[in-house]
Order: C-alpha cells, then sequence, then structure tokens
C-alpha cells in the first residue's frame, strides 16, 4: 500500500515573546484616600510606553490601577502584556483584566494597605507580539 504525503505549510500571523531579560522597571503610582483619581504617568519597558492612567480606591486594601500598553496590531513589535513584582522582585499578588479582542492589560487590581498614600512596584517580563506572517514548512 502505497501513502500519498503532501507538504503543507502553515502560516503564523504573529509570535508571542516574553523577554525574561528585560530590565525591571519601577514605578510609583498614587493612590487616593478614596475614589478615583486621573493620573498619567508614562513609564517605559523594553523600549515600549505603559502608561498608568487612573487609580482607584476600590476598598481599604484595594486599587485598580488603569493602564495603557499601546498595544498596535499593525506595527512589527508591539507590547501586549508585562508580570508585576515586588520590591524584591518576586512575583505579586494581582489581578489583571485584558481586552478580549487584543488580549492586551486593560488594568490591575492591587492589594494595598488602608491610609496607603502611594504603591511601588516593578514591572518586567514584557510579552511583545512579533508580527508575521511566520511561514513554518514540512510540519506534516
Amino acid at each position: 500500500m502505497r501513502k500519498r504525503i503532501h507538504r503543507r505549510s502553515a502560516g503564523i500571523p504573529a509570535i508571542l515573546i516574553v523577554d525574561l531579560d528585560a530590565e525591571r522597571v519601577k514605578v510609583t503610582l498614587p493612590i487616593p484616600e478614596e475614589g478615583t483619581k486621573e493620573i498619567h504617568i508614562l513609564s517605559q519597558i523594553a523600549g515600549f510606553p505603559v502608561e498608568f492612567t487612573r487609580v482607584e480606591r476600590i476598598k481599604a486594601e484595594s486599587v485598580r490601577v488603569e493602564v495603557k500598553t499601546h498595544f498596535d496590531a499593525e506595527k512589527p513589535r508591539s507590547l501586549q502584556n508585562y508580570m508585576l513584582f515586588s520590591k524584591e522582585c518576586t512575583g505579586m499578588s494581582y489581578s489583571s483584566k485584558l481586552n478580549e479582542k487584543t488580549r492586551t492589560v486593560e488594568s490591575e487590581w492591587l492589594s494595598v494597605d488602608p491610609g496607603q498614600k502611594d504603591i511601588t512596584f516593578y514591572i518586567g517580563e514584557p510579552q511583545i507580539v512579533v508580527k508575521g506572517p511566520w511561514i513554518l514548512n514540512d510540519l506534516i
């Protein structure tokens, strides 16, 4: 019995790279005693801008931070997300809301102490989308 093998190429529109070696960047944000505070704090990681635009004290022990990564799927490389770290550069407890379409981070929920006036954390391990198409041949 003879089998016929077809060579196939798979086109991948983009790949996601996590840069584990990128320098972690310190970010300090003011925290309102209650309610929402509009801010415009611009940071940068691996050459990509990250803009923190609003901080809201949800309750005494938590805040929500709105963020823009300026993701652009049409650019050859664009920042999609990152990780948060504590001062000791260990992972920290937080939750993120991602845009359903682009999978970019839109906001972060962080724990704080009652009465805390600001919060400091580090952003690192940027997740960068690199546009293709990437063609992989002879997969089958």
